[in-house]
């Protein structure tokens, strides 16, 4: 995989380190941004807060610049219990991962959000206790699920741009496999669209901690039934394989060199098994619910089943 050779300002401590690409070094400069924890203490507007995660909007004087009219950006935080930092061993940091993905993507010619910095914080084990990454802040986006949603099927300039929007990535999910990468997490919403514009759609990929190479060619096609499968399980929403051909006229012929219907029909199948529609994944699917009410008590599963 493509790894990042322009220049950056590199700082490690003791059990920490952090790179920042050298376009943005003026946004974080080494006065405000010295370690590690100087990025984890940055304040600006919380977008997401969860237990083992944080997602934080920098603008402005928060991001290093004085006049905050230029330039925004995302700050995601990753915590990582002692059970899970045994995993980390020896491996990237999701940071880490996710901001060489992103880079790796645009090397491909896939437009994504902009990489920036990321950073990460080891035990003396060499575990990853946190990381971070940091790319730009795109105004006027809405994630393709958010899009989806709000402008539905029905309306006949919504379905041409839907369509539009499907035979562009359609292209775009090929060239990506074409290299032997693999994304593993292109669900709508890790997609960006710029709305309202009359030509080709603006796309952008992001949060791509899990994507990478896959050499051997026998498990490519199930990396590429998933990747597809992922996607086409909800765009366009309760699609059938007749909504998907649009797709497949943007990325066929089969990257992989494989049978288009036999690929046709592996996609179905994971589509089916994303929603949770075949055999197997009901049952798993029912068991897990089951001890999700069972985890929440009577009056939690009584409230769960009234919801449903």
């Amino acid at each position: 995989m493509s790894a990042p050779t322009e220049p950056a300002r590199v700082a490690r401590g003791n059990g920490w380190e952090y790179l920042v690409r050298e376009p943005f070094l003026g946004d974080f400069p080494v006065g405000r941004f010295a370690s590690y924890a100087d990025f984890l203490a940055a304040q600006g507007d919380v977008l997401k807060a969860e237990p083992r995660s944080r997602v934080i909007l920098l603008r402005g004087s928060a991001a290093g610049d004085p006049d905050g009219s230029s330039r925004a950006f995302i700050l995601k935080m990753y915590r990582y219990p002692a059970a899970r930092a045994i995993r980390t061993l020896f491996r990237r940091s999701r940071g880490e991962q996710e901001f060489r993905n992103l880079l790796h993507l645009r090397a491909l010619g896939v437009p994504t959000v902009e990489a920036v910095a990321w950073g990460v914080e080891r035990n003396g084990w060499g575990m990853v206790r946190s990381s971070f990454v940091v790319t730009r802040y795109v105004e006027g986006c809405l994630d393709l699920r958010g899009w989806h949603q709000g402008h539905g099927l029905a309306p006949a300039q919504g379905e041409e741009r839907r369509d539009l929007i499907l035979r562009e990535l359609g292209r775009l999910f090929r060239r990506i496999h074409a290299s032997g990468f693999f994304l593993f997490t292109p669900k709508p919403s890790n997609i960006l669209i710029r709305p309202g514009s009359d030509g080709p759609p603006d796309l952008l990929f992001l949060d791509l901690p899990r994507a990478g190479t896959v050499r051997p060619a026998f498990l490519r096609g199930f990396a590429q039934a998933r990747d597809l499968g992922i996607f086409l399980r909800d765009f366009p929403r309760d699609g059938a394989p007749a909504d998907w051909e649009i797709f497949y006229e943007g990325y066929l012929p089969d990257p992989l060199v494989g049978d288009p219907d036999t690929l046709r029909r592996r996609v179905a199948r994971e589509v089916l098994a994303q929603r949770n529609q075949t055999p197997l994944t009901a049952l798993v699917h029912g068991i897990k619910r089951r001890f999700r009410q069972a985890s929440r008590g009577p009056s939690g599963a009584a409230a769960s089943e009234a919801g449903e």
